[in-house]
């Protein structure tokens, strides 16, 4: 990327794994997202979790019914 001329923007959220110490790149910028703001800035991201607890949770309800029965 340096050799054509191109910068990056990494954008990560503030989620532990994701924060660590100095990176040493060339043309790549790392910037945080701030805490709890998921909600306004990713909201696709809100949408898939919320989706994905949705149908976990139904799936868990099936499995209990079929047990007691």
């Amino acid at each position: 990327m340096r050799a054509e001329g191109r910068n990056i923007l990494l954008l990560f959220d503030n989620a532990t794994p994701h924060v660590s110490g100095d990176l040493a790149l060339t043309n790549v910028s790392v910037k945080m997202l701030p805490s709890n703001t998921t909600l306004c800035l990713q909201p696709m991201d809100a949408g898939i979790v919320a989706s994905y607890k949705a149908q976990y949770g139904s799936m868990q309800i099936d499995h209990a019914v079929e047990r007691v029965e």
